[in-house]
């Protein structure tokens, strides 16, 4: 059975997500924070990865550590080493000229993210091209 960990603060549509991943046969494990994330990958390999890249807090304020310092971890792994890494998804509903004087998703693809989404999109979308990009 393939394993996908996803992080996304969004509880309703990280459930969404994750019922839709089981409905395709694969074993999704949600988190809302950096920290459980890191913990997660230390312990279980993924086949898949699905990254909010901006994270917020209980008072809605972005946090620096999110998905972004996720993403550069995986991209680092994958450079130093020969295990298997992941397939990367990056997703964020940040817009650019709001908040930042930088894409974040032209950030994730600089990092070789395999797909990038901004959001909204379906949770179809989302398997889709996961599937797509994972054989």
């Amino acid at each position: 059975m393939k394993r996908v960990l996803i992080l996304e603060d969004d509880m309703d549509l990280a459930k969404d997500w994750e019922a839709g991943f089981t409905s395709i046969g694969w074993s999704p494990d949600l988190v809302l924070n950096i920290n459980a994330a890191n913990k997660m990958l230390e312990t279980k390999d993924y086949d898949a990865v699905i990254v909010d890249m901006f994270i917020r807090d209980a008072s809605g304020k972005l946090l620096s550590e999110g998905g972004l310092s996720l993403l550069a971890k995986l991209y680092k792994s994958a450079v130093l080493s020969s295990k298997k890494t992941p397939l990367r998804v990056a997703v964020t509903g940040v817009n650019k000229r709001k908040y930042f004087d930088y894409d974040p998703l032209e950030t994730a693809l600089n990092m070789e993210v395999e797909v990038v989404l901004r959001k909204p999109f379906t949770t179809e979308e989302l398997l889709a091209a996961v599937q797509s990009s994972n054989k």
